[in-house]
């Protein structure tokens, strides 16, 4: 991927904050929206420990994740991004303090107010932080005239 395109395809996933994450769960598969945020070259989001996409991580770690403009407008304006990465659970404290104020820098103090560091990080809490590593991606973008048929290796 060339220096622009790489640019041009962080920078679309820095600025956005929704996406949609699939995984397969005793062999169906699953697929859900989250809200996220990049921090060390992960994107991150929360859920419920319980939910069957979080169990199916547990099983098994890969996954895709969509990220698309909102505001495109069919068909002569798409622009989005297919990413091919694993899923893991935040247990680290420092990670998660740092996952926490990027969220509440995008979001606002809210973040900060439903989000006790302490539950979060307990193995038995109801719901915590998941990072999705991306590996791969296939990007589509009208404004770039480019439409990839395979995926490239990505990093954020």
């Amino acid at each position: 991927m060339n220096k622009e395109l790489l640019t041009f395809t962080q920078n679309f996933i820095r600025e956005r904050f929704m996406a949609v994450v699939a995984c397969v769960s005793n062999g169906s598969p699953r697929s859900f929206t989250c809200w996220y945020q990049v921090y060390n070259g992960s994107l991150y989001w929360k859920s419920r420990t319980e939910s069957m996409h979080s169990k199916a991580f547990g099983d098994n770690p890969e996954a895709s994740l969509c990220i698309y403009d909102h505001g495109a407008q069919y068909p002569d304006d798409k622009n989005g991004v297919q990413i091919l990465g694993t899923v893991r659970k935040v247990t680290d404290r420092t990670e998660m303090e740092n996952v926490v104020r990027v969220f509440s820098e995008k979001f606002g103090d809210r973040v900060l107010d439903k989000n006790n560091i302490d539950q979060l990080c307990d193995e038995n809490t109801n719901s915590t932080f998941y990072a999705f590593t991306p590996q791969k991606l296939k990007l589509v973008s009208k404004k770039l005239n480019i439409h990839m048929d395979e995926y490239e290796e990505f990093s954020l």
